[in-house]
């Protein structure tokens, strides 16, 4: 069976926490798009579906090249991390900049 060492195992961890920021900033622009749109209801929910699904995949094939398609759990909290980080410190700016322009 392939084992993960340590050194893999926090390197991937590091990787997820700008993965996860990634992830923030591709739905916070969209959330200002639906916001300069005036988008509401059904395409909000639409908005939300494509980016989970892009979310999804990306996650997919980031743990297919780092850790052979296994999902692990250090992964998965470095990206919830990384999208937190990006959240609280940078996305009502970001937001209201992305607006604006």
């Amino acid at each position: 069976m392939w084992e993960i060492d340590l050194g893999n195992q926090i390197l991937s961890f590091l990787l997820s926490l700008p993965l996860g920021g990634f992830f923030a900033l591709v739905f916070f622009t969209l959330e200002a798009f639906r916001i300069a749109d005036g988008i509401k209801g059904l395409g909000v929910w639409i908005n939300d579906l494509v980016f989970f699904a892009f979310a999804g995949f990306t996650t997919f094939c980031f743990l297919l090249v780092r850790s052979n398609g296994e999902v692990r759990g250090y992964v998965i909290i470095g990206i919830l991390i990384g999208f937190w980080f990006f959240k609280e410190l940078f996305s009502r700016l970001y937001i209201k900049l992305s607006v604006w322009l």
